[in-house]
């Protein structure tokens, strides 16, 4: 373990492990460590993210997709994470279809996915609002031992010194490794859209996964998956604040990030988002819902300032 400093910020307990890289303090550094060679059935569903992301989310519609019901169990389920294991043959007990889901970067992956050996969810959401959900899970869950500011913790996100990394350095390495393996089947799914257009984008991972389901079974499965009943089924087994409620389910809004930005903050954010993904053809960020995705004009339109 180690503490990891970033100016005159609070420090952070994490693991530093292989690459150089940064783990929870709570992970196995040899799940990350030894990911590439867990052995891939050909029904395995990989579930993958940057952290803060929707990947349980979507592992939960995943779930009762191939099930082809809607599940009532999901109080007592926990996902399949894979850096929770240390052995690697500890996954082999799960009955197929497996659904595994992970926070690792593109060349930490099973090698079996490189052979298009299963299929991929990879999942993306606007990194302002991973910012604000990220800093409020870290300083919640008491491992980290971080009470810092949100100022500070900006600073820090933007330069990757966190758990999970840089997510501009996380989002290259998977844009480059999807190019250069274009053998791997996989689905590309934006957080926001899934809350746009619930039913349009959980037909599109149903077919995906070789179902095809009516409009009355999506919707039913939207009701079940909606964040605000995850909240409530999901607070049993996932971590706790110090009052009880579940950090993996927060609020879960497209465009929280304007109720903790301010104007210059928004400035510098979006110079270094320019410079770090500018450049993608891949990810396509979206801010809020409204049609232009004018974050610029919000601001202008009287949003708190420093």
């Amino acid at each position: 373990m180690e503490w990891l400093a970033n100016g005159n910020d609070s420090p952070m307990l994490v693991q530093r492990i292989h690459k150089n890289r940064i783990l929870e303090p709570f992970f196995q550094a040899k799940a990350v460590e030894n990911m590439v060679n867990v052995p891939l059935r050909p029904d395995d569903v990989l579930v993958c993210s940057y952290a803060k992301s929707g990947c349980h989310w979507v592992w939960e519609n995943i779930r009762m997709i191939l099930a082809g019901e809607v599940l009532s169990d999901n109080v007592e389920k926990e996902e399949i994470m894979m850096e929770r294991f240390e052995d690697i043959n500890d996954l082999e007990k799960f009955a197929s279809p497996r659904i595994l889901n992970n926070h690792a970067y593109f060349d930490d992956q099973p090698a079996d996915l490189l052979q298009g050996k299963s299929k991929l969810v990879f999942i993306y959401r606007n990194p302002k609002d991973i910012c604000v959900s990220y800093y409020h899970h870290i300083t919640k869950i008491q491992a980290f031992k971080y009470n810092g500011t949100f100022s500070n913790f900006i600073d820090r996100f933007l330069k990757g010194n966190l758990v999970s990394g840089s997510c501009f350095e996380y989002w290259r390495l998977w844009e480059q490794g999807l190019k250069d393996h274009p053998n791997i089947p996989y689905l590309l799914v934006r957080y926001e859209d899934l809350h746009q257009h619930p039913i349009f984008e959980r037909r599109r991972l149903a077919s995906f996964l070789g179902r095809d389901y009516d409009d009355e079974f999506l919707m039913k499965l939207t009701e079940a998956t909606s964040i605000d009943n995850m909240r409530q089924v999901k607070v049993k087994v996932s971590p706790r604040d110090v009052n009880g409620n579940s950090v993996m389910y927060r609020k879960g809004k497209v465009g929280d990030w304007k109720n903790q930005f301010t104007v210059h903050q928004n400035e510098v954010f979006d110079k270094v988002l320019d410079k770090e993904m500018g450049y993608s053809e891949m990810f396509q960020f979206i801010y809020d819902f409204d049609e232009n995705n004018n974050c610029d004009e919000y601001f202008q339109n009287g949003h708190k300032s420093e």
